[in-house]
């Protein structure tokens, strides 16, 4: 049997965010596969496409003088890259950038990897 009603110690997760209205089922998934159990790491590689969107942005502007447009890529990309945290912290995890992972892809994109763990539960003795 592959999972375990315990969950794993180690969820990984690479490039699977490009929605924001999937970053709440996506925590939500890592939470269960961890079993909601402390101590559980769930990385998480992201690519920031926040240079190119920005790019894509000026290529917009350039283009057709549409500035709607271009106002439209830049918020997707940083709210993105904004909402990964929040949702997060709201899921219940602690995140942090693993430190030396952020890296440039080429191609305007940047790599960055997370680890998110939930915090251990205090427990009460009665």
């Amino acid at each position: 049997m592959l999972f375990s009603l315990q969950g794993f110690d180690i969820v990984l997760g690479a490039d699977v965010c490009y929605s924001l209205k999937a970053l709440p089922a996506l925590f939500g998934v890592a939470s269960q596969l961890s079993g909601d159990r402390p101590g559980c790491k769930f990385l998480l590689g992201y690519v920031s496409r926040y240079a190119q969107y920005l790019l894509d942005a000026l290529d917009v502007i350039h283009e057709s003088t549409c500035v709607h447009l271009a106002i439209v890529h830049l918020c997707r990309a940083y709210s993105i890259d904004k909402q990964i945290l929040i949702q997060a912290q709201v899921a219940g995890f602690a995140i942090q950038e693993v430190p030396d992972t952020r890296r440039d892809l080429g191609g305007s994109l940047e790599g960055v990897v997370y680890s998110l763990t939930l915090p251990r539960r205090s427990s009460t003795h009665s």
